[in-house]
């Protein structure tokens, strides 16, 4: 054999070899599920907490997986489905033994979807008529939890629903919540009033109370109840306008037995503003305050001021003008408490109209601070907060941060000392002895100031996909509220998956850029008002002199006035003008470097790196 046969044999069998060593190692990686997760916040790993889940399994847990796998599923559920399948052998990875897959092809007639249908799995109907099928049922023992549909529109919250399911069927005894509230949020049957009227439809349960009952047993409590049963284990109060002392007396006593308490206070309700326009009666309480409580406990809150904020406000863009909403807060995950495993993976919440906390709590109480506002922030009169213009006008900045949320934790002493509020003078010697002074144990009161936030149009949206209703997160809202809920049941495990998602990363800058440019709006606008007041006023004075028979001429004098005002008006729509471009200009610059920045960095790295390595390499063959 020649030396140039031998290199060709010899190349052949290298690549051959190369190509069988590759094989070998994409089978053994296949089986091993072994995979890179390039995302910075590890969005495709399982997480720390759902391997907390799975490490405390003490009894089989049997994942059943339908899925359609016929032609006539839609190609992006099929690509879906073999990411949850994915996902699933991760789970089995963590699990072990403790962990078994079941697939299964729900074909028409079949005993699979027999099954399906059996596990609470819903078949979708396409519009060939055919019917396909993609969920999961959860099955430990005699308890099953099913995910009826798996939509790619929740993949962000796939991890959370499948580890969620696994604890909601392991789990043997669950808590025990009550909910108080002088709205509906609990749903509400058609009363009385309501079929009056004509209506009678019922309101539905809010989406975050709905799911509450997924994971706790929950109990409605009514406001007006004179004493909380202590078996509750956690009471949840949104929005108690009207309460009475007796009732916040109750309150009282049940957390000096050791309760705890989830209160959503509200200075204006949108949705009390928003569902009341069209009934009749008495007015509509906005307002919700615990009063007695909040005074014990050394808080103050004025349930007639709304907290504004010029940077995390929404902003409002309309044909003719763009706006921010300062007292509609996005907040950002800067104004959120990093320090606490319920607040600190948030990346934004969103708040309506919401009060403001401030003081020193007393005695042994700790407070610690759970959201605030930026310094670019202001109270107002709650009577302005619906409006934007008048919100923006009268907004002055305080160079303060307003607290929006607060965790008080440790010892209470009770907001009546004299006992039970209905108590008589003269026979109040047997309810002293009945009513507690101070806790018999340490507990924790979470309080939030806006209740706003857990309604349905402010926190999901709600789409259908194949005819099934999805339900997917407009902001941390419900995340928030679950993840308070997990910690003050001692329920944390889940707190660590709801709150993973992409990290939005907002331009903070941008938003900094337009409140400034918008405070000097809103001062070209009160300059405008007021040279028309002063105008109006001496219009009026010089009128006023005329003769009775002139009233209707137009004086020399007035015609110069009228034209002189004419002309201010000109000239300060001109500098408006001038001021939205000047806006615009120094958004749209500062996206743009942006933008180039993030198209051309890399590959000017690139290229720089490649051309000093060549620099490099010619300056060491020139030795």
């Amino acid at each position: 054999m020649n030396r140039r046969s031998s290199k060709i044999l010899y190349s052949t069998m290298g690549i051959s070899a190369l190509f069988l060593i590759f094989a070998a190692l994409n089978f053994i990686v296949s089986k091993l599920n072994v995979r890179g997760d390039l995302t910075e916040e590890k969005l495709y790993t399982v997480s720390d907490s759902t391997r907390k889940v799975l490490k405390k399994l003490d009894t089989p847990v049997t994942l059943k997986f339908y899925y359609t796998k016929s032609s006539n599923m839609p190609a992006f559920l099929k690509n879906y489905a073999s990411r949850v399948l994915d996902l699933m052998r991760e789970y089995k990875q963590v699990g072990g033994n403790n962990i078994t897959i079941e697939k299964y092809d729900p074909a028409p007639d079949s005993d699979a979807e027999e099954s399906a249908v059996m596990d609470g799995i819903t078949g979708q109907q396409l519009n060939t008529g055919d019917k396909i099928y993609l969920g999961l049922a959860v099955q430990v023992l005699d308890q099953t939890v099913s995910l009826p549909f798996l939509s790619p529109e929740r993949e962000q919250l796939l991890e959370y629903d499948m580890t969620r399911a696994i604890a909601q069927a392991s789990k043997t005894n669950k808590s025990t919540i009550g909910v108080m509230s002088a709205l509906p949020v609990m749903g509400q049957k058609p009363n009385g009033a309501m079929m009056q009227a004509g209506n009678f439809t019922s309101i539905p349960p809010w989406m975050v109370f709905k799911e509450l009952k997924n994971d706790y047993q929950v109990r409605e409590i009514p406001l007006k109840s004179e004493v909380i049963d202590t078996g509750i284990d956690l009471l949840i109060i949104v929005h108690p306008a009207g309460i009475t002392d007796k009732t916040q007396f109750a309150i009282d006593q049940y957390i000096l037995k050791g309760g705890k308490v989830l209160a959503f206070l509200d200075p204006v309700s949108f949705y009390t503003s928003a569902t009341s326009k069209n009934n009749r009666g008495a007015p509509p309480m906005l307002s919700s305050n615990l009063d007695k409580l909040l005074k014990a406990w050394g808080i103050s809150y004025n349930p007639e001021m709304v907290v504004s904020d010029m940077t995390y406000g929404r902003r409002m863009v309309s044909p003719e003008k763009r706006i921010t909403f300062p007292t509609v807060l996005d907040i950002l995950p800067e104004g959120l408490n990093k320090e606490e495993v319920f607040t600190s993976q948030l990346t934004g919440i969103t708040e309506v109209f919401a009060g403001a906390f401030s003081g020193n709590p007393t005695g042994d109480i700790k407070e610690t601070i759970l959201a605030v506002t930026t310094l670019d922030s202001h109270l107002l009169a709650s009577s302005l907060a619906t409006n934007p213009d008048m919100a923006v006008k009268e907004f002055k900045p305080d160079n303060k941060k307003y607290t929006l949320a607060v965790r008080l934790s440790g010892k209470f002493k009770t907001a009546f000392p004299e006992g039970s509020p209905d108590m008589k003078p003269d026979n109040k010697a047997e309810p002293e002895k009945e009513s507690l002074k101070e806790s018999q144990k340490e507990s924790t009161v979470i309080l939030v100031g806006d209740s706003d936030m857990l309604y349905d149009e402010l926190c999901v949206k709600v789409t259908s996909i194949l005819g099934q209703a999805i339900v997917t997160p407009l902001n941390d809202n419900m995340t928030f509220f679950q993840n308070m809920t997990g910690y003050l049941t001692g329920d944390s495990d889940l707190i660590g998956i709801r709150s993973r998602k992409v990290i939005g990363r907002p331009f903070t800058v941008v938003k900094k850029i337009q409140s400034q440019a918008e405070q000097k709006y809103k001062n070209k606008i009160v300059e405008l008002e007021n040279d028309l007041i002063k105008a109006q006023e001496l219009l009026g004075k010089l009128q006023a002199q005329k003769a009775k028979d002139q009233k209707l001429i137009i004086s020399p004098e007035q015609k110069e006035e009228i034209k002189n005002y004419r002309q201010k008006e000109s000239n300060v729509k001109k500098e408006l003008k001038t001021v939205r471009k000047e806006l615009r200009g120094d958004i749209d610059s500062l996206q743009n470097r942006l933008k180039w920045i993030n198209i051309a960095l890399i590959p000017l790295i690139v290229i720089l790196f490649g051309l000093g390595f060549a620099i490099y390499k010619k300056g060491r063959r020139l030795k």
